[in-house]
């Protein structure tokens, strides 16, 4: 009775096996890192972006106080600062 070899995986099955692997621990951890390189500048530019457009509603709220008139323009500003606080809202939710 001889030994049944025929389960195993062939010596080139095995060679390809390995460069995979070396493959993955050199460029896997680079990827990795690119990916997280890019994420961060996604959410400092995001940030940077959000920043302005509070800026800008915040602007645009005191110069419509200033130049508008009328019983409305209480409700105009009111809806102006809540968008101006859901913009900022949005910085302080973490992914």
């Amino acid at each position: 009775m001889g030994l049944d070899f025929s389960g195993l995986p062939d010596l080139a099955v095995l060679e390809q096996m390995k460069e995979k692997e070396q493959i993955s621990e050199v460029i896997a951890p680079e990827h990795v890192r690119m990916h997280h390189d890019h994420q961060n500048k996604l959410k400092s530019d995001e940030k940077i972006l959000l920043d302005q457009m509070v800026s800008h509603f915040k602007n645009f709220e005191d110069d419509f106080k200033n130049a508008a008139q009328g019983a409305w323009v209480k409700n105009a500003t009111d809806e102006l600062k809540d968008i101006s606080n859901d913009l900022e809202k949005i910085q302080d939710i973490k992914v």
